[in-house]
């Protein structure tokens, strides 16, 4: 007879969506399973949130009380057991955040194997979305390197608003700080994957990333929160609501199209910096979206008019790691998109947008 039994419990970590409309899996979160603060198993939940814990005890004790009552630990983050190169934290401390789930098995009812009800992260700090984010830029998305610090990076999931700011990225500690504004999950999880384009711009050169212009800093990042969070939410099955917005197909826009709210289709070239910075230089060459042509205010004949698409996102890297100042960047535009994906004049239509604002607020920065 064995001198041990196994204990087995399973059961999925789970988040609510607000665009998807249900409950979506949270991969990658640690697992600790404890009794009376001993620890006794780890696991990591998979792509599809499931998790299970297993650990031997006597058998001698498999009818004991004190068997009966155990904890789940969640850790979001570190380098617990399973080294996860980021971590959220609160702003007030630099630890991964914890979350316990306990169960109590009713005596007469004890099993050796248990399944949990499913445990939802609550909203608590956009905590969900920001992991959601931050795993899917490190683990899935193959567009940008997916560079970290020395000991991680760390998200900071604050529990204020910053205002008008929904999230910043500082270096060089390559902190990130998530605001609690309010907003959607897809807008929390495109404003996560905007910061982590920073970090990943930095990281590739930091002497380079502190030299360039602000805008094509913002613009870049912006382009990682909505390339990188429309392809999240198109992996679960999302599509933008009445298909795409085209020339062909020039439907009235609609707020709900930019999930992500980083597509910055209202951008303009008299646009002074406050939000000047942040346009869709890079998005517009990717996305099949001519704003000028189905906008309808008057004031929207400002909006950029362009007719140029499918850019592929190793490009986009290319120019901005290789390019400081609007002279650079727009002679390296011009050297790889003409003529594989526009003409000259197609081009040239476009980027005297940049032209007039970098002539007109070029000169002032963040």
């Amino acid at each position: 007879m064995a001198a041990e039994d196994v204990i087995t419990l399973t059961g999925y970590v789970k988040t609510y969506d607000s665009q998807l409309g249900r409950n979506v899996g949270v991969a990658n979160v640690l697992i600790q399973y404890q009794k009376a603060n001993l620890e006794l198993a780890f696991a990591v939940t998979g792509g599809d949130g499931q998790f299970t814990v297993q650990t031997s005890i006597p058998m001698s004790q498999t009818n004991d009380y004190e068997w009966m009552v155990q904890h789940l630990i969640l850790q979001f983050g570190g380098n617990y057991y399973h080294t996860i190169p980021w971590r959220v934290t609160t702003e007030n401390s630099t630890a991964a955040i914890t979350m316990s789930v306990g169960a109590n098995f009713p005596v007469g009812r004890w099993s050796l194997y248990y399944p949990y009800p499913e445990i939802i992260i609550p909203d608590t700090r956009q905590l969900g979305s920001i992991w959601r984010a931050a795993n899917y830029f490190y683990y899935q998305q193959n567009d940008f390197p997916r560079n970290s610090p020395s000991g991680g990076t760390r998200i900071i999931a604050n529990d204020f608003s910053g205002g008008r700011t929904n999230g910043s990225f500082g270096f060089p500690s390559c902190n990130i700080n998530i605001y609690n504004n309010g907003h959607s999950d897809s807008n929390v999880i495109g404003t996560t994957l905007h910061e982590l384009g920073h970090l990943t711009h930095y990281s590739n050169n930091t002497i380079t990333f502190t030299r360039t212009h602000d805008l094509l800093r913002e613009s870049f990042a912006d382009y990682s929160g909505w390339s990188l969070g429309e392809k999240y939410y198109v992996s679960y099955g999302w599509k933008q609501p009445g298909g795409l917005i085209t020339t062909t197909n020039p439907s009235p826009y609609r707020e709900d199209v930019d999930i992500t709210a980083c597509a910055d289709q209202d951008w303009r070239s008299t646009r002074a910096p406050d939000y000047g910075w942040y346009s869709p230089l890079f998005i517009d060459l990717t996305d099949d979206v001519n704003q000028h042509a189905f906008f309808r205010d008057p004031e929207y004949r400002y909006f950029l008019n362009e007719n140029i698409a499918n850019v592929p996102s190793s490009l986009i890297w290319e120019v901005i790691t290789t390019s400081t100042d609007w002279t650079q960047c727009r002679q390296k535009l011009s050297q790889r998109l003409v003529p594989t994906y526009c003409t000259s004049t197609q081009l040239e239509a476009y980027l005297v947008n940049f032209d007039e604002w970098f002539d007109d607020f070029g000169h002032i920065v963040l």
